[in-house]
């Protein structure tokens, strides 16, 4: 499992700052279990717990994080620690393992740890992406006083970076922007769409393993489980042609109607990727001491414990191989990719 970069700066992330006014590079050290951020809401909102959306208020950043680590250990699951860092440096230690699990909200990748799940993927290495906006950022990771790869190069306009029309592969705009285009749903299933949302998923295939044991049924909903942001698949844009939406969930972001899409797909060498599409999942299994809250939903839990298990028992689709369905949507690929 892996948890992310905690101790960047805000204006790294304010992309409507103006260029001028955005750094485009920070140094950081890594802390894990450490940091706190500072999360938005309505005018006149207040937090008292997750069961609300987060509002303006200071709370541990490992809300989208140590909840899944809590229920991986309760699992006796045999799991390995590591960051962005280890990944982006070590990305060959992913064969060494039956999958890899990134949380909550995974947006910054370097081409390295892209390159690394790819690789991974193509020789039956689960992926499990239990957040939303993930890999939405290309981004660059190199050295500093602090150490190897402790500075993070996000230049977030293509035309800002000195890399541009010098070496394009590498230059730190969207994956799925120019100057090379690589949409994160090559990898994901679906890709980040808008924030902020809060509405119920809406289970589309309750057959799926994903569900057993949950009691379950089509159009049953898990109530408050699409909460900030969601991804969803986008039919125009390169995507895997065996994906398969397992719930399929209405929602209005923005003023603009929408869904969010929770998909699983297979690959030749038997490999299982999962795009939970929610930011807010892992608050939901908020259940037990030492971390409670009414955002507790046990079919959540049983739905984690359902993909954990079956990701650590080897390439998941050997058993469970995945079912497209994108017709039944009215999705048709324009870009399928064979994987």
């Amino acid at each position: 499992m892996r948890a992310s970069r905690r101790s960047l700066g805000a204006a790294l992330r304010n992309s409507d700052a103006k260029a001028s006014a955005r750094s485009s590079k920070l140094a950081f050290r890594s802390h894990l279990g450490s940091g706190r951020t500072a999360i938005s809401c309505p005018a006149g909102g207040r937090m008292t717990d997750l069961a609300a959306m987060p509002c303006v208020t200071l709370a541990p950043v490992t809300w989208i994080e140590s909840p899944l680590v809590y229920l991986a250990e309760r699992l006796g699951l045999d799991v390995t620690y590591w960051t962005d860092i280890d990944l982006h440096q070590r990305p060959g230690l992913l064969m060494h393992h039956r999958a890899l699990v990134s949380l909550g909200h995974d947006e910054y990748w370097s081409s390295a740890m892209r390159l690394g799940a790819l690789h991974a993927r193509s020789h039956g290495i689960n992926l499990a992406f239990l957040g939303a906006n993930d890999v939405y950022r290309h981004i660059r990771l190199v050295g500093s006083p602090l150490g190897p790869a402790r500075r993070e190069v996000n230049y977030k306009v293509a035309s800002e970076d000195p890399l541009y029309g010098v070496d394009n592969e590498e230059v730190t705009s969207q994956w799925r922007e120019a100057p090379i285009p690589r949409p994160e749903s090559l990898l994901l299933g679906g890709l980040y769409q808008c924030n902020p949302v809060a509405a119920d998923m809406v289970i589309s295939v309750a057959s799926s393993w994903v569900f057993d044991g949950t009691g379950l049924k089509n159009g049953d909903r898990i109530p408050g489980a699409i909460l900030l942001e969601y991804d969803r698949v986008d039919g125009h844009l390169p995507t895997p042609a065996s994906v398969q939406i397992l719930a399929r969930s209405p929602l209005t972001c923005r003023g603009r109607h929408d869904v969010s899409d929770l998909t699983y797909y297979t690959t030749r060498s038997g490999g299982g990727v999962i795009d939970i599409a929610s930011q807010g999942w892992i608050t939901l299994l908020t259940c037990q001491p030492p971390q409670e809250s009414t955002r507790c939903s046990h079919q959540a839990v049983r739905i984690t414990a359902n993909i954990l298990r079956m990701f650590a028992a080897g390439p998941a689709g050997i058993d469970h191989p995945s079912r497209p369905n994108l017709a039944r949507f009215g999705i048709r690929l324009t870009h399928p990719v064979h994987v």
